[in-house]
C-alpha cells in the first residue's frame, strides 16, 4: 500500500542519514588519531633534541672544569 511505501521511503531516509553522521564521526576519529600521532613524533623529536643538549652542556661543563 501506499502507506508502507510511504514508511519505507522515510526508514531509508534515516538510515541513510544515520549512514552519513556516521561516516562524519569516523573522520573525526580518524583525524584525532593522525593529529595524536603527530603529536607523538613531535614529542619523541623534543626528546632527542633534549638527551643531546644535556649531553652537550655536559661535556661543555667537563671542558670547562
Amino acid at each position: 500500500t501506499a502507506e508502507v511505501s510511504a514508511i519505507g521511503d522515510e526508514v531509508i531516509t534515516v538510515l541513510s542519514e544515520t549512514v552519513d553522521i556516521i561516516q562524519g564521526l569516523i573522520d573525526n576519529v580518524s583525524g584525532t588519531v593522525d593529529a595524536m600521532h603527530s603529536l607523538s613524533e613531535i614529542s619523541e623529536r623534543n626528546a632527542a633534541s633534549t638527551q643531546e643538549t644535556s649531553s652537550s652542556m655536559q661535556e661543555l661543563n667537563i671542558n670547562l672544569n
